[in-house]
């Protein structure tokens, strides 16, 4: 048997704005990563980029410093995944936040926090009548699952999402007929697809 060998590369760099990178802790500046990306992309068949967006303290600004980065690391062969931010209980980010500022949206659920009962299509979820039950519940204890909530939809999550969109991180909810196209994007899970050949050129 030949020796083992790595294949692929995943890096946890959740921002392009060195605001951000301080103050959720990374440890390393935005200009650190595509240059170490671009030698990753070289050598490994496969090198992922996780990004995380809807940071209650990320300015606009801030946001498109990431899609900037998030296009460049995608221009250099990497496969970049955006993640909406979850909050989970106990963290730094949820405490100062506090479940009064959390909405909830049940068309747009962070990625990680789905019960499997919704139905998906393009970057919206739908719920079933049966299963409203379940997430009236989740509703109702928002200090107990604020991973299905959001901070501040209209002037936060919402203007970022549409962005993302614009640039093909996610897939719009009026073209997800994509999805059974020749061409269409790869995915990996409920994150963004990388973009084909043919989009590339457009």
């Amino acid at each position: 048997m030949g020796s083992p060998c790595c294949v692929e590369l995943r890096f946890g760099i959740e921002s392009g704005s060195d605001r951000v990178l301080e103050r959720t802790k990374k440890g390393f500046r935005a200009a650190d990563v595509l240059p170490i990306l671009g030698e990753a992309t070289k050598i490994l068949p496969r090198t992922d980029a996780f990004y995380m967006w809807g940071f209650p303290f990320e300015t606009m600004e801030d946001f498109h410093q990431t899609v900037f980065q998030m296009i460049a690391a995608r221009m250099l062969g990497a496969r970049v995944l955006p993640s909406l931010l979850c909050f989970l209980p106990q963290t730094d980010v949820y405490m100062e936040v506090g479940p009064e500022c959390l909405e909830f949206c049940e068309e747009l659920l962070p990625e990680y926090m789905v019960t499997g009962h919704e139905v998906c299509g393009g970057s919206r979820m739908r719920i079933a009548e049966r299963h409203s039950h379940i997430f009236d519940f989740i509703r109702e204890h928002k200090d107990l699952f604020p991973g299905f909530f959001h901070y501040d939809l209209a002037g936060n999550v919402l203007p970022k999402l549409e962005v993302l969109q614009e640039f093909g991180f996610y897939i719009r909810d009026d073209v997800s007929a994509l999805a059974t196209s020749a061409d269409a994007p790869e995915s990996c899970g409920a994150h963004s697809p990388r973009l084909g050949t043919a989009q590339l050129r457009a």
